[in-house]
């Protein structure tokens, strides 16, 4: 089992920051934890980074062991050397 997160910066789809912020999402990630949840997926492109960006800072609070699994999409005008930089 696993726990998605699209959710956690995707502002197009999910209207991430209109209705729940980053103290929402890391409510969800307690809970989930809490439940045993272990495994998130995240991906690149979900909010531009800003799931991976919350996926890694808030698996860091814990002491738990978490798995976060992401993915890239390359879409041809991103895979210049200029595209990629470390958040």
């Amino acid at each position: 089992m696993g726990l998605g997160a699209w959710q956690w910066g995707d502002r197009v789809v999910w209207q991430y920051g209109h209705g729940y912020s980053d103290e929402e999402v890391r409510q969800a990630f307690t809970v989930s934890l809490e439940e045993g949840i272990r495994f998130v997926d995240t991906a690149e492109v979900y909010g531009s980074g800003r799931s991976e960006t919350n996926a890694r800072a808030i698996s860091k609070e814990t002491d738990q062991p978490v798995l976060v699994a992401t993915k890239f999409f390359p879409l041809p005008w991103r895979l210049g050397k200029g595209f990629f930089h470390a958040p």
